[in-house]
């Protein structure tokens, strides 16, 4: 298993740029979770400092590589939510014809996007 993970700097055109240059590195998108709580924590030790970078998006392929994206989420309608719109419509999560407003990522403060055995998406909102 493979984990790529974007700078961790929740910035939401960074993780977008991150995605669309990593994406072809992975096979068939099978899972993206989406939270506004940090759904992985990874700490980060400097000579001077000590931080943790936070990931709200998790996307898992069919070889259950991941990429970890911090600068997108959902539960509100910003920037960062829009971001998870962009990237779930680029894989297909979300049909076309379904507007942000529609698509729950403003309202809900998680949500898992699957694909069932014929492809279909599913959605299970938390």
């Amino acid at each position: 298993m493979t984990i790529f993970m974007d700078d961790g700097g929740g910035v939401t055109s960074e993780s977008i740029k991150y995605f669309r240059d990593i994406i072809p590195n992975l096979q068939e998108i099978i899972k993206v979770e989406v939270s506004f709580e940090a759904l992985r924590r990874v700490a980060v030790f400097d000579v001077l400092q000590f931080w943790t970078k936070e990931y709200t998006m998790i996307l898992t392929d069919m070889s259950h590589n991941e990429m970890w994206l911090s600068g997108v989420n959902c539960s509100y309608g910003g920037e960062g939510p829009n971001g998870s719109y962009v990237i779930l419509r680029e894989l297909g999560f979300i049909p076309r014809g379904t507007s942000f407003n529609d698509s729950g990522l403003a309202s809900a403060k998680a949500i898992i996007f699957t694909r069932d055995s014929k492809g279909i998406p599913q959605v299970e909102v938390k």
